[in-house]
C-alpha cells in the first residue's frame, strides 16, 4: 500500500506533506485510508480518525467495489477497531 513506502521513509512530516498534496489534487478514498494508517501508527489518531470517516464517506458513495483489492477492506477493519469504532 502506498502509506507503507512513507512510513519505511521513516519522515513523518514529509509523509503528511505528501499526503496533504495527494488530497489536494483529487480526493481517492485509498488516500484517505492509507493517509489515516500512517497517522495511527504515529499515535496521531484524533487526525487519524478524521481520515478514516473521509475514506468511510468516499468508499461507501462507491457504486460498484468489485474491483476494490480485498486488502482495502482489511486495512480498514484493522484500523477501525485500532480507533475504537
Amino acid at each position: 500500500m502506498f502509506s507503507l513506502f512513507f512510513i519505511r521513509l521513516e519522515d513523518f512530516d514529509n509523509a503528511c506533506s505528501a499526503y496533504e498534496k495527494a488530497i489536494e489534487l483529487g480526493e481517492d478514498y485509498l488516500i484517505h485510508l492509507n493517509y489515516a494508517v500512517t497517522l495511527a501508527l504515529n499515535d496521531e489518531t484524533e487526525r487519524a480518525a478524521q481520515h478514516y470517516q473521509k475514506f468511510k464517506t468516499l468508499f461507501d458513495a462507491l457504486e460498484d467495489t468489485s474491483d476494490v483489492d480485498e486488502d482495502v477492506g482489511t486495512q480498514a477493519n484493522l484500523l477501525r477497531m485500532a480507533l475504537g469504532y
